[in-house]
């Protein structure tokens, strides 16, 4: 955040836009903004941020709206108790990052498909009066409409792009899981999301001055970690940490939703109402794998199997939320954790909609057990002679309302909400107090801003280089001594170290100074390497 403070003015001032292929439209904006507030109103970039922070969770709430509009009370509150107080909230809260419009997009996409799939595989979820009020778009209209939002959420970020293996299978289950009609249904919305991309991604290129530089997106130089310190302790343990501040009610809900969806589920079939066969049949497979479980245990599993197993809905949601969560096991974060939580934890809206679906569906279990029974009934000897038990044995099936899954549900929706509403609530309390040092970095990085733009005006390499390429890597690189000279003022060093760190930095300087004058090619590439990592060294030795 500190940098944006410098370099959002910096790069506005000097090119009109801070540029960058990866977060391309949500720094155009926040730049834009930014110049137009400083000279109408004398404001900051930090105004900026704010603005438009605050103003994207107005969009992200109608969606929440339209999502939980068609759902009884008890969703609807369990839909807030888990989507809302969530520490992601800091995104909408005046947060000064790159993160608020990719995430309000990743809603806009989320939500309405949702919306969508619980219409036709969750239709008791759906009231009598909001499904005969309200018509859903069609297919196609549905999937334009999503491939556009997830187009324009990867032009503010290229993080949204992750969705994609979600829409893939979207497509297919709207296409009846048929090839040439996924094909078919698909080239329109691909189309438009393709040219969309193309046209932005052209203009920024070859319109727009300066163009952007899309040499340094982290698509051509992925930082990702090296496969030997994924599963090293302080990598998993920082994972686990990741996943409390998406969701700090996921540890108490992963344990159940896992342990619904182990392996003896995902070989039974989805569908709304079970029948007695399919019941009898998971109280089978339960008793081979957990013979030794308690009694009282068997029963509960058995009874909400069934209704947890594989289906389109939870397919979606899962394809989404690995996508999100895998980008956050294997990215090397650039400025730590947890400095980086708002990238790491982006995959924290799935995560939560999932853990929302898992409540919806275990507070529905003893009604469709009821609904079972009169299915059952109406069932020949060969439905159910595949199991082990007596054909009248409905035990299961015959569950009264009672019993303990349904008594499960306000237990485990207050100790989420709580844990949520905790942690959220310390969280953005912490984020919204000032400090000392706090007040010292914003008034350095304006000190650092002034003096940098003033340094630009009386120093006559920069007015002499002629292309852009140049003129960013000026800014970059004199930008930074700005900053160093003056963090190596207030840094508590001995008056050696001082002194050799100044000369470290005025032999640096002068070298720069010779190497950005030299012809673009192989050679003022491969130096350049080797000055910004000697750069680096000093960045990282002040910056102990």
């Amino acid at each position: 955040s500190l940098l944006l403070l410098e370099h959002i003015p910096v790069y506005s001032h000097l090119f009109g836009y801070l540029d960058s292929f990866d977060e391309l439209l949500e720094l155009y904006l926040h730049s834009r903004l930014y110049l137009w507030l400083h000279s109408q109103f004398g404001l900051g970039p930090v105004d900026a941020y704010v603005m438009i922070s605050c103003s994207a969770y107005l969009p992200w709430l109608l969606a929440f709206f339209y999502f939980v509009r068609p759902r009884d009370w008890p969703d609807r509150i369990g839909a807030a108790a888990l989507l809302i107080p969530v520490p992601a909230l800091q995104l909408y809260a005046g947060y000064v990052e790159n993160y608020s419009l990719a995430g309000m997009y990743l809603a806009l996409l989320l939500f309405p498909a949702m919306r969508w799939l619980t219409r036709k595989y969750r239709p008791e979820a759906i009231s009598a009066g909001a499904s005969s009020a309200s018509a859903p778009l069609s297919d196609r209209a549905q999937l334009i409409y999503l491939a556009m939002i997830a187009a324009i959420g990867v032009l503010h970020h290229l993080m949204v792009s992750l969705v994609l293996p979600g829409l893939i299978y979207y497509t297919w289950i709207k296409s009846k899981r048929d090839l040439h009609a996924m094909l078919r249904m698909g080239r329109l919305p691909v189309g438009m999301a393709l040219a969309l991309l193309a046209l932005t991604w052209f203009a920024f290129s070859y319109l727009v001055q300066p163009p952007i530089a899309a040499s340094e997106s982290h698509i051509t130089q992925p930082p990702v970690r090296h496969p030997l310190s994924l599963f090293r302790p302080d990598h998993l343990l920082d994972m686990l940490l990741i996943i409390i501040m998406a969701s700090p009610a996921a540890l108490l809900m992963l344990p159940l939703l896992f342990g619904l969806r182990s392996r003896f589920i995902k070989e039974l079939q989805y569908c709304a109402h079970p029948s007695a066969r399919a019941v009898h049949q998971a109280g089978d497979l339960i008793q081979q794998l957990h013979s030794r479980l308690p009694d009282v245990l068997q029963r509960i599993i058995r009874r909400m199997a069934v209704h947890f197993a594989p289906d389109p809905l939870y397919r979606f949601l899962w394809l989404v939320l690995l996508g999100l969560l895998g980008m956050s096991f294997i990215v090397k974060s650039l400025i730590g954790f947890p400095a980086d939580w708002d990238l790491l934890t982006f995959f924290q809206l799935p995560l939560n909609l999932l853990l929302f679906q898992v409540l919806s569906d275990l507070r529905r279990v003893p009604r469709h057990a009821r609904e079972t029974q009169t299915d059952s009934a109406s069932q020949s000897e060969a439905d159910i002679s595949h199991s082990n038990e007596p054909a009248d044995k409905t035990g299961i099936v015959q569950s009264s309302p009672a019993t303990f899954v349904r008594r499960l549900w306000l237990p485990l929706l207050l100790i989420a909400f709580c844990a949520n509403g905790a942690y959220t609530g310390a969280w953005l309390a912490r984020n919204a107090s000032e400090n000392e040092l706090s007040r010292t970095n914003r008034l350095q990085a304006e000190r650092n801003v002034s003096d940098f733009l003033t340094h630009v005006q009386n120093d006559p390499l920069y007015a002499g280089l002629d292309d852009a390429t140049r003129r960013r890597l000026y800014v970059k690189v004199s930008l930074f001594f700005v900053r160093t000279y003056r963090r190596l003022q207030t840094t508590e060093l001995s008056e050696a170290q001082r002194a050799n760190y100044l000369e470290q930095m005025r032999v640096g300087e002068i070298a720069f100074r010779k190497w950005i004058q030299k012809p673009i090619g192989p050679d003022f590439w491969r130096e350049k390497d080797r000055l910004f990592n000697e750069l680096g060294a000093i960045n990282a030795a002040v910056n102990r």
